[in-house]
């Protein structure tokens, strides 16, 4: 059976990382920690003189508890060590790492969040061409998964002209949506006036949508923001009044919003924020709420009166259910509501988060359906609707699957060829 959808889109992934690890240190199959040891070692795996991967989750692990600096401190003694956890907000580094990133020696060796994002990008920089190589690596692995567009969520000024170079030499086979990443509330102005420069430079595959930011942490790494949780919320630099300036401020200048939002309480806490702005009628724009994982009816009945829309990644039920309804109690009844969202009008776009997840619209097609058996709403309608870019392309872009493999990807008016994956 053959399946044709036009223009398939990922409304949410890391371009760049999604190149980066496919050719660096992954490390989704570690089956207990002490398997580092066993890790075979590559040139292409460092950063300067840092090893670096990707991809442990302790929940798979027999204790599921978080593994500590000594393990890393044995496996690799002679330079500096940092892994990131599955869900890229967490990493766990060996005592080299943290004597150089300036802790004190009792630290455990896991950081999470702010501490970890701060760690991680003050890694040696990647040089322009590693840059380059990696977003060509990543437009082929969407494209071999049969997507066309997508919808980035960690550019930076280094990786905006590296995809315009891209596309100037005909390499870039994605239709591209760009948010710049803003860690801290002091950086606002700073990105802002880089969003406006790269405004000025789009092309008609990669288009400057907006700003970044993280409201709160994962389920995975217990860092969500929950209105019912035994642990403590993770303190994040962003307050309401920042998210309020951001909206004046990216809103009057014409940019989207993007909020890193998983937890009930982190998502109610940014629909208020923006209703108390939109409500003095001089700013309004659009606000993306990133992931929504859990979400309560109150917040929903606010968001229909706001520009808001959605993204979701139904793989990450896949990824999540077997300590689900352990982790929320009485919230598991509001999780994953993309039954709910898709019965209220408001704009609801799925994608992958790869690299933290594969980018395949065929694991959210069975997430949606498994689901449903775990007392997750069902979705209204036809998945492909909230798979698809709902804007022009220059010629004609889709995608044809036979029996959930790709059987043919046209973009643009060429069908592309790839070889054989090793």
């Amino acid at each position: 059976m053959l399946l044709k959808i036009p223009r398939l889109y990922d409304s949410h992934v890391h371009w760049l990382g999604t190149g980066q690890i496919a050719v660096g240190l992954q490390l989704f199959d570690l089956q207990k920690p002490e398997d580092i040891s066993e890790v075979s070692v590559k040139p292409e795996y460092f950063r300067g003189k840092w090893l670096v991967g990707f991809g442990w989750d302790h929940n798979k692990w027999p204790d599921k508890k978080l593994p500590t600096k000594d393990i890393l401190d044995r496996a690799f003694p002679n330079f500096p060590v940092m892994l990131q956890r599955a869900d890229g907000h967490c990493s766990w580094l060996n005592s080299i790492a943290l004597d150089q990133m300036g802790f004190e020696c009792g630290h455990s060796g896991i950081l999470l969040e702010e501490e970890h994002f701060k760690a991680y990008y003050s890694l040696p920089k990647l040089s322009d061409q590693q840059i380059r190589q990696s977003l060509k690596k990543g437009c082929e692995i969407f494209n071999r998964a049969g997507f066309t567009h997508i919808r980035d969520m960690t550019c930076d000024e280094q990786q905006w002209r590296a995809a315009l170079e891209l596309d100037k030499a005909g390499e870039l086979t994605l239709y591209v949506q760009e948010n710049f990443l803003c860690e801290q509330p002091k950086d606002i102005d700073r990105v802002l006036g880089l969003l406006e420069t790269a405004k000025t430079q789009e092309t008609p595959h990669l288009k400057a949508l907006g700003i970044k930011v993280f409201f709160d942490g994962t389920l995975g790494s217990d860092t969500a923001w929950l209105s019912q949780c035994n642990c403590a919320h993770h303190k994040f630099s962003w307050t309401s009044d920042d998210l309020e300036n951001l909206f004046k401020k990216a809103w009057s200048k014409g940019f989207e919003i993007a909020v890193h939002t998983i937890g009930d309480e982190a998502a109610h806490q940014v629909v208020l924020a923006a209703r108390k702005v939109m409500a003095t009628n001089q700013y309004t724009g659009w606000l993306n709420l990133e992931h929504v994982e859990v979400l309560r009816p109150e917040t929903v009945l606010m968001m229909k009166a706001l520009h808001v829309r959605c993204h979701m990644q139904p793989c990450h039920w896949l990824s999540d259910k077997a300590w689900l309804k352990e982790k929320l109690g009485d919230l598991y009844k509001h999780a994953f509501p993309w039954g709910t969202l898709s019965r209220t009008g408001i704009p609801l776009y799925f994608g992958s988060d790869s690299p933290v997840a594969k980018t395949s619209f065929w694991d959210n097609q069975r997430a949606l359906t498994e689901s449903v058996k775990a007392k997750i709403p069902a979705l209204k309608g036809d998945i492909v609707d909230y798979h698809s870019f709902p804007g022009a392309t220059l010629g004609e872009t889709y995608t044809v699957f036979a029996e959930q493999k790709l059987q043919e990807l046209v973009f643009d008016g060429r069908s592309l060829a790839f070889q054989p994956e090793k």
